[in-house]
């Protein structure tokens, strides 16, 4: 029998988390702490510097996710498989632009919420689009969403982030038809 989702998305966490830390892996039950550090906003804003500082932890996170489970991509599993798009010899699983376009949905519906719709529409297509391109197989895809909106839910629950978060609704609310931003949900 298939696990929930969230068993499986808890377990990946925690196993990512561990190879990140060099230590063992936690109880699936165990919180996980974000590394995000606070974003430098120099000259280029705060949402720049919050998602250049998200990327920085997504990468470490991708890549161990990829370490766990070696998975070649369809066209060297498959030479009648020819992709459109330029890809490299990397890990197939999970999907990383699968859970970075799910991962910064997930944190732009939390600053705009009204448009939250639209962001998971087009990280959908982004899965959708390493599908038909040939580079991917659906569960890479489904498995890369699932980290990325597991992600994105322990980052919130960070109160650094949060207070981020605060000052991004602050700083787009002026550039927005309406001059507001409503809370989320």
């Amino acid at each position: 029998t298939a696990a929930p989702i969230e068993q499986i998305e808890r377990a990946i966490l925690a196993r990512v988390e561990a190879a990140l830390t060099g230590g063992t892996a936690p109880s699936p039950t165990a919180p996980i702490r974000p590394k995000l550090a606070p974003p430098d906003a120099t000259d280029e804003g705060i949402l720049q510097a919050f998602f250049a500082a998200v990327r920085e932890d997504f990468i470490p996170v991708n890549r161990a996710a990829k370490a766990l489970h070696p998975r070649k991509r369809p066209p060297f599993a498959d030479p009648r498989v020819k992709p459109c798009v330029e890809f490299a010899d990397t890990g197939s699983y999970p999907s990383g632009h699968g859970i970075q376009s799910s991962l910064w949905a997930a944190l732009l519906a939390e600053i705009l919420p009204d448009h939250a719709a639209g962001f998971a529409q087009r990280a959908g297509e982004t899965r959708r689009y390493k599908l038909l391109s040939g580079v991917h197989y659906p569960s890479d895809l489904t498995a890369g969403q699932a980290v990325g909106e597991a992600l994105a839910r322990e980052l919130l629950k960070n109160p650094a982030v949060q207070k981020i978060i605060a000052e991004l609704r602050a700083e787009i609310a002026p550039h927005l038809i309406g001059g507001g931003v409503r809370p989320p949900r």
